[in-house]
């Protein structure tokens, strides 16, 4: 159950006249927006503005609807990727100039949530998850203005990402407010400013989060279980890998033919998902080959021949990020989730090291697909192009030559 502490008007005035007189937002959005005080106080500022509103409570949007007809509202868990995409938020990242937010405060029973910031997992509170994955709806430009508990700014739980938000954007401390700002609970809390958004600079994402840019590789997981396969002849029927096909770095054809409910198409890269993972387990699918694999191997596809083997290389060299995702008190395995994550910290590692990934997203972000048992990701160092771009590898042997060479002094 979430607290709900509704914004007194007071404040949501206050908050809305805290932007310089220059600022016109065009598209304002709340993703908390409770009874929608901070939405009315910036509509009677900018009322040519869109207003964006979203809340957990069904009852609550109802209201919002009735009450604010021009109003695009959003009955969706702005922290699961899933309703989000379900929801009138789904087209809006990217987009918004303003975001105003009173986030929950806590939730009972909720372990703390992990991001995933410039390659590095952090938990972080409630609050704070609110604000960081209002940034992905963020662009050049905007402002995300929130009125946060005080134990969201000097916790140990949060500090760590606040230093990293404070050396990407410019954070600034609006207000202090009394405790008795809300009705019926003593809270302090303050008004927080986040500005200076770049995005380029957007290396977050939560782990059920909201990645801005189009998918650029699929983590897919085998759905054939080796106790039901039932091996064919027909036409359509492909070679079963699992995991004992995966040798020596590549994939050996000679599983049973079975006619699966999903593909897997060369190039990709396969490796197991269950069971003790080495270096000659990391197999690559060769381009044209055509193959079905079982519940305890992962694939990794969507990329070119080039880009598998240079992934390939970059797993090898980071190998611990990897194996340190398998985890488990029998055979250990590793979920799609842990794997995306994994691979994320793997190519910020090796972009530091003198390879380019590029994507339009700035380090390693992951979203769960609508569907299926896959994981997309997309990762990559910053760049500063602002136009889509689906992840490329470019080898720099010149980096690399001279990264080697520093390493070598």
């Amino acid at each position: 159950m979430i607290d709900q502490f509704y914004t007194p008007p007071e404040l949501a005035r206050f908050l809305v006249g805290c932007l310089p007189d220059s600022f016109t937002p065009s598209v304002i959005a709340d993703f908390a927006a409770g009874e929608g005080s901070l939405l009315r106080a910036a509509s009677r500022r900018w009322p040519e503005a869109q207003a964006l509103a979203n809340d957990l409570s069904p009852a609550t949007v109802r209201l919002l609807k009735a009450e604010h007809p021009n109003w695009i509202v959003s009955n969706s868990d702005f922290l699961l990727d899933r309703s989000v995409r379900s929801s009138a938020l789904e087209s809006w990242a990217g987009r918004v100039d303003l975001v105003l937010l009173n986030p929950p405060f806590s939730q009972r029973r909720r372990t703390p949530h992990q991001v995933v910031y410039k390659g590095e997992t952090i938990g972080v509170s409630l609050a704070m998850a609110f604000v960081l994955k209002s940034l992905a709806f963020a662009h050049d430009g905007s402002y995300v203005l929130a009125v946060l508990p005080d134990g969201c700014l000097v916790s140990k739980r949060d500090e760590k990402i606040w230093l990293k938000l404070k050396s990407d954007f410019h954070v600034e401390i609006l207000r202090d407010n009394a405790n008795s700002t809300f009705d019926g609970v003593r809270a302090r809390t303050s008004l927080v400013s986040i500005s200076g958004i770049r995005v380029p600079r957007m290396p977050l994402s939560l782990k059920d989060g909201f990645a801005v840019s189009g998918p650029s590789c699929v983590v897919k997981r085998g759905q054939q279980q080796m106790h039901s396969l039932l091996p064919s002849r027909a036409a359509a029927a492909v070679p079963l890998v699992h995991t004992t096909h995966l040798v020596a770095g590549q994939v050996i054809k000679s599983g049973p033919r079975i006619v699966p409910k999903s593909h897997v198409c060369g190039p990709a890269l396969l490796l197991p998902r269950v069971g003790r993972i080495t270096t000659e387990k990391v197999c690559v699918l060769e381009p044209g080959d055509v193959v079905a694999i079982s519940d305890c191997v992962l694939a990794i596809e969507k990329i070119s021949a080039e880009e598998v083997r240079e992934l390939r290389r970059a797993i090898l060299e980071n190998w611990t990020v990897l194996t340190d995702s398998y985890r488990g008190t029998g055979a250990p395995h590793i979920t799609l989730e842990r794997a995306s994550l994994a691979l994320s910290r793997i190519m910020s590692a090796d972009s530091a090291g003198g390879s380019e990934w590029k994507s339009s997203n700035s380090e390693g972000e992951f979203h769960e697909p609508a569907s299926g048992p896959a994981s997309v990701i997309a990762f990559g160092e910053r760049s500063q192009s602002r136009s889509p771009v689906r992840l490329s590898m470019v080898e720099s042997n010149r980096a690399r030559s001279s990264a080697a060479r520093n390493r070598s002094r």
